[in-house]
């Protein structure tokens, strides 16, 4: 089911060309660190949020919408 998702974006040069960057030293400190990347990206995106939601109550609250 994946396959031809990939396919459909890329073209064999292109995922040759993703395998030899990640042969190269850069292309392996990459993959290595990715999921940390990913992780400290998703805790930085919960709390963006956190934020934005407390801004919207704050908001409500001075319009009378929302009660303390």
């Amino acid at each position: 089911m994946i396959l031809p998702i990939y396919q459909k974006h890329l073209t064999e040069a292109d995922l040759l060309g993703v395998i030899a960057f990640y042969e190269t030293p850069a292309g392996k400190k990459f993959a290595e660190k990715t999921p940390l990347i990913t992780q400290e990206s998703m805790l930085a995106g919960q709390e963006w949020g956190k934020q934005i939601g407390q801004r919207i109550v704050d908001k409500l609250k001075e319009k009378g919408y929302v009660k303390e």
